[in-house]
Order: structure tokens, then C-alpha cells, then sequence
């Protein structure tokens, strides 16, 4: 099992969605009602929500805000727009090519440092374990020799 961070499964989602011929609204409410990722439905559910609000510039500047992943932030600008009635189809395509960057770039700096993640156990096993197979017979003829 794969596991993608959430705004990749909300971009392909909707791209989904739009291409079955459906906007965003209503993508929402159908999402809202059936879905079975709960944090889905509960980001589609505060959208919708917001979007309703007699203060929406207010409440939504807010709620992007208030996320912490830049992607959801990019997410939540274009769903904005689409619910205004913008075309959101090839933004979101671009979202999610931009999505796949980060995700290539943050295995390749993970994969990078496995190496070192690698070497400690090779100090903290391996290297004593090597010592004491070259320091025992040492140790063994300076205690026949009475050195020690």
C-alpha cells in the first residue's frame, strides 16, 4: 500500500472529477456526502462551508492560512477559484506535476542519507567487535610476557 500526502489525493481527485465532467461544487458535495477519507471530506466540508459565509475574502485568506503544507495552500487558492467559477483544470494538472517533484525530490535527499544511517551500526557493532578480535591475542602475549 502507497501512501501520498493529502494534497495529491485531493488534486487527483478533483482532476478526476473534472474530467467525469463534474465542478468542484458539486465534486465537493458528492465528496462530502460519500467519501470515505474522512480528512477529504472534512477539507471539502470547511470549503464549502467558507465558501457560504457572508465574509468569504475573510474566511478564506484564513483558512488557507491556516494550513501548514504549501501544497494544500496552492490546493485551497485554486479550489477557491473554482468554486468562483474559474477554469481550475490545467492549474490542477500543474499542482500535481509540482506535488510529484517534491515527492521525487524529498526520496532522492532520504535516499541520500540512508548511507550515512547505514554506518552507524557498522560503528557501534561491527568496529568493536573488530577491536577486540585484533586487541585480545595482544592482550593475551603481554599478559605471558608479564607486561601486564
Amino acid at each position: 500500500m502507497t501512501t501520498t500526502p493529502l494534497s495529491l489525493d485531493l488534486v487527483q481527485l478533483c482532476i478526476d472529477g473534472l474530467m467525469e465532467g463534474k465542478s468542484l461544487k458539486a465534486l465537493a458535495q458528492t465528496l462530502i456526502v460519500t467519501g470515505t477519507n474522512t480528512k477529504v471530506q472534512a477539507l471539502f466540508q470547511k470549503s464549502v462551508f467558507v465558501h457560504s459565509h457572508a465574509q468569504k475574502e475573510i474566511k478564506w485568506n484564513a483558512f488557507i492560512k491556516s494550513q501548514s503544507s504549501l501544497s494544500l495552500r496552492a490546493f485551497l487558492r485554486i479550489l477557491k477559484q473554482a468554486y468562483e467559477g474559474y477554469p481550475s483544470l490545467e492549474q490542477l494538472k500543474v499542482l500535481e506535476a509540482e506535488i510529484y517533484k517534491l515527492m521525487e525530490e524529498e526520496m532522492e535527499s532520504y535516499n541520500l542519507s540512508l548511507s550515512y544511517k547505514a554506518l552507524l551500526p557498522t560503528f557501534l557493532f561491527y568496529f568493536p567487535a573488530l577491536l577486540l578480535l585484533i586487541f585480545t591475542p595482544l592482550y593475551q602475549e603481554f599478559i605471558q610476557l608479564g607486561l601486564i
